[in-house]
């Protein structure tokens, strides 16, 4: 089994390569700066077979979740000693016009995988005409959305349940639902303890249950 780079023996060292892509001109731009977020891409990579620099390069973070470009998916997937064959089909009308993707997976000893995506199923997904690739791309979304599901339903042991990049993106932003009293009585709580210069661990429990008590109220 291989070992952490989160473990005490490769820590630092995993640290000092992080930091290095970090600063250099091959950090993706959500990484550039922030090798906090690349030590744990190279974590991520290496649980599905990914290098640190493939890792940094392939892996996103959309709304907090990990995310594998369909390149990246495809490399993980077709690096596993059981990959044998896959096939993407363009579905076509009678123009010659693209009108969605076929994608077949097939793993060793195991049924092949067919899946598809349409542009009516991009439409009810709301994502045809969506600014973006899906208006500069269409045809590339539409392959990589059937790649993705393709591959996943094919290998999910090997995937960890990681999720293509590209469908992340079209995935709407979480939104905050805390309601705006309980916020502002947490925030009040927080600063009260930053004056004070005492960590919010501190936090007396009849201070917490005034808030849990407010919380209860409003919902």
């Amino acid at each position: 089994m291989t070992t952490s780079l989160l473990a005490p023996e490769k820590f630092e060292h995993s640290w000092r390569i992080a930091k290095m892509i970090a600063a250099s001109q091959f950090a993706p731009k959500a990484f550039k700066g922030r090798p906090e977020d690349i030590l744990i891409a190279m974590e991520y990579g290496q649980s599905v077979g990914l290098a640190p620099l493939p890792a940094s390069q392939n892996i996103a973070v959309i709304n907090g979740k990990p995310g594998l470009y369909g390149d990246g998916l495809l490399a993980v997937c077709s690096g596993r000693p059981d990959f044998e064959d896959m096939t993407e089909t363009p579905l076509t009308d009678d123009k010659d016009n693209v009108m969605g993707y076929e994608c077949t997976v097939k793993r060793k000893g195991r049924e092949p995988v067919m899946r598809s995506f349409t542009i009516d199923d991009a439409k009810k997904a709301g994502l045809w005409g969506k600014q973006g690739p899906w208006t500069q791309y269409s045809s590339r979304m539409l392959q990589m959305r059937a790649r993705g599901f393709a591959l996943r339903d094919s290998f999910a042991d090997a995937l960890g349940g990681v999720a293509l990049a590209e469908e992340l993106e079209d995935y709407p932003k979480e939104k905050d639902i805390t309601p705006n009293a309980i916020k502002d009585n947490l925030k009040a709580l927080v600063d009260k303890n930053k004056e004070d210069n005492v960590s919010r661990e501190t936090i007396k429990p009849g201070e917490i249950r005034k808030v849990n008590n407010l919380s209860g109220e409003i919902m």
